[in-house]
């Protein structure tokens, strides 16, 4: 399970890093283009971290609703885990910045025992193969359409 999030975070905190932008769908590759230069890199804090995540994904919720048709399903499965892993930690009352913590190997502060397991029964409904293929689908798309290569 500890896998299923780490690669959940990998992905969705590896896509808001994006360079370059090219030809292909020009409102597409701006908005590309446009999160790099937002994100830079998302090492610091957990809460920076959690603050940069949490724009990095309103970010790609609007990439995904302008993504072109070759990989618009792709983009609506990143999509969709985004939104799975945002209502998960709702619902087990964290933030990203508590999983980043988690993730070093510390128990974040105000948490419980309870809202980990929480969490991480939710995160497994998550299909990281799905998830591993669209974002493989994405990066492809975004190297060849925009010249755009993604972190």
């Amino acid at each position: 399970m500890r896998k299923s999030v780490q690669t959940l975070v990998a992905v969705a905190l590896s896509s808001a890093v994006l360079a370059g932008c090219g030809g292909g769908n020009d409102e597409y590759c701006s908005k590309i283009k446009d999160a790099k230069s937002e994100f830079g890199s998302l090492s610091g804090s957990p809460s920076a971290i959690d603050e940069r995540s949490e724009r990095g994904f309103d970010v790609m919720h609007d990439l995904a609703k302008i993504a072109p048709d070759e990989v618009s399903d792709d983009w609506k499965t990143l999509d969709d885990s985004i939104t799975k892993l945002e209502d998960a930690l709702d619902k087990a009352g964290l933030k990203l910045s508590d999983l980043a913590e988690f993730q070093q190997g510390q128990v974040p502060k105000d948490s419980s025992a309870a809202k980990l397991k929480t969490l991480l029964e939710e995160i497994s409904k998550i299909n990281t193969s799905q998830l591993d293929s669209a974002s493989t689908a994405i990066k492809k798309n975004a190297k060849d359409e925009c010249d755009v290569e993604l972190g």
